[in-house]
């Protein structure tokens, strides 16, 4: 485990995290799936490839990226890959569809869109009604068969170096929709210190990790808890986070126990569902 002082300003950035964590503990594995263990030395790797495949397609620094996929690691790699770059990275609820989905979208004000084989179909059904630059697809299947670019075509390039001179704890880093329980969901725009001062003086004293320690990420992508309870937890801790693609109510304990998982988080309505099932040894 290695919690970083990130008591110097100029180091409160997710994309100098990442780095700081590849260069002193970058054998620990980061992103964890069933297919996958991604360390953070080659989580930053790729993050630089990928910068540079976004930089290639003209994203730079306040220009925003929709994603419109499920929860991968790739996920997470691009949105630190874009905030090397100081772009914003914007996640769209996947159970949008329709007028709902479309709103979103064109309220997002981005002309660059990620999908994945799963969701494609829900964005190929008003794709005409988006003014987009550019539309990538995860799967290299996926892109050749409906004339997108692929996610490896962005890592086709040769590493970015990130300049954060010009880079700033306060520029905001993402903008995540909220669940419109009110009414219309409305963009929140988040800053790099929101995830890491809320880490620093909240879920890190909570949580109180140790060396060793894995996170079991439940939380869809899309949602702020995912990142501050889990994803921009374990970044700052130094531990390693499973994705998983989806809450699963029987499984759960099944799940944490295959990835030796010790902590999670679970908003009440998870809570209550897990502690409705039949017990088990």
């Amino acid at each position: 485990m290695n919690i970083l002082d990130l008591s110097d300003p100029a180091d409160r950035h997710l994309g100098k995290i990442l780095e700081l964590q590849a260069a002193q503990n970058g054998d620990t594995e980061y992103l964890i799936t069933d297919d996958q263990r991604i360390t953070y030395a080659q989580a930053n790797a790729t993050c630089d490839r990928l910068a540079a495949g976004f930089k290639a397609l003209g994203v730079g620094k306040g220009d925003r990226v929709m994603l419109f996929t499920g929860n991968v690691p790739e996920m997470v790699l691009i949105c630190l890959a874009l905030n090397k770059l100081g772009a914003i990275w914007v996640p769209i609820c996947t159970d949008y569809k329709g007028e709902w989905l479309l709103d979103s979208l064109q309220r997002s004000r981005a002309d660059m869109l990620v999908t994945d084989g799963e969701h494609w179909d829900t964005v190929a059904a008003i794709r005409d009604q988006l003014e987009l630059k550019h539309c990538i697809a995860l799967e290299e299947d996926v892109a050749a068969a409906n004339g997108l670019l692929s996610y490896a075509s962005l890592l086709d390039h040769q590493p970015y170096t990130a300049d954060y001179s010009d880079l700033d704890w306060g520029d905001t880093c993402a903008i995540l929709w909220t669940s419109g329980t009110t009414g219309k969901s409305k963009g929140v725009m988040v800053a790099h210190n929101n995830w890491i001062r809320s880490n620093v003086l909240g879920t890190q004293l909570q949580y109180t990790a140790e060396p060793g320690d894995i996170i079991y990420c439940a939380m869809p992508l899309y949602n702020a808890g995912a990142w501050i309870t889990c994803v921009a937890r374990a970044l700052l801790a130094g531990v390693g986070v499973v994705i998983e693609k989806k809450f699963s109510v029987s499984a759960f304990m099944e799940r944490v126990k295959k990835f030796n998982a010790t902590q999670t988080f679970a908003v009440g309505s998870m809570g209550v569902f897990l502690m409705s099932q039949p017990e088990k040894p």
